[in-house]
């Protein structure tokens, strides 16, 4: 199994705290950073690929190319998450699972992704208590996305919510198989959208029936970052958790 970290974008919205380093690199609880928490999962895959983009030149600095393959991302300015992922196609030998550089989660929730035989996410089931310490509602229905499920399979993600806020939210993590990884980098080709998010590309895919998209719901820890006020909501949830470990 192999690892794919997507981190090349600028975290424009944290502003100062990433004009000068990767998101990534944000410490999240005392000296640790997002990646070193990501990190923890390290030894359950064969292969890491780290895909950067803004201020490349930190993870070398901090010796980060000894813990696990770095690949940059040159076009990172005009080009997007999709086509960050599709960057290590040359070195994919076997299934693969994809996380978000700016997310702090759960290793159980990893640990359950390995153990699944299937392309597959998890999808966050307490993830409202969390993002209402983010934004206010109004903003939670523009910035939330809507998943819908039918039996254990993802119909759609990517869309917008209506009156009724959905129960389940993507998490920013996905496990691939071998096969469908390049079922979907073929599909990306054919599209031509350098722009296009994850989440819609996933739903283009569901929708041409590239790839049957499972899921399983969880409450574990999670957090994404998108701004500053996520950052401080993150940098709580995990050290509450994790105090007692320190």
């Amino acid at each position: 199994m192999q690892l794919i970290i997507a981190a090349s974008g600028r975290g424009s919205r944290l502003k100062n705290l990433t004009k000068n380093k990767p998101k990534i690199l944000l410490k999240i609880f005392k000296n640790l950073t997002i990646f070193d928490l990501i990190s923890q999962n390290f030894k359950k895959f064969s292969d890491i690929f780290l895909v950067g983009g803004h201020k490349y030149i930190k993870f070398k600095k901090l010796g980060i190319h000894k813990k696990c393959n770095l690949i940059r991302n040159k076009k990172y300015l005009s080009s997007n998450m999709v086509e960050t992922i599709f960057l290590v196609k040359n070195k994919i030998k076997s299934d693969v699972v994809i996380s978000y550089g700016d997310i702090v989660f759960d290793e159980k929730i990893m640990d359950k992704m390995l153990k699944t035989n299937t392309t597959c996410l998890p999808l966050n089931s307490d993830w409202l208590k969390n993002w209402k310490q983010r934004m206010n509602l109004d903003k939670i229905r523009v910035d939330a996305e809507n998943v819908t499920i039918s039996r254990d399979k993802v119909k759609s993600i990517g869309g917008k919510i209506g009156k009724k806020l959905p129960k389940l939210q993507f998490m920013g993590l996905i496990r691939i198989k071998k096969r469908d990884y390049f079922k979907l980098y073929n599909f990306y080709k054919k599209l031509n959208n350098k722009n296009i998010d994850l989440t819609s590309f996933l739903n283009l895919s569901i929708q041409n029936k590239i790839i049957n998209l499972s899921f399983f719901k969880t409450s574990k820890r999670w957090a994404e970052i998108d701004s500053k006020k996520d950052y401080y909501v993150a940098k709580n949830i995990v050290k509450n958790e994790l105090l007692k470990n320190y």
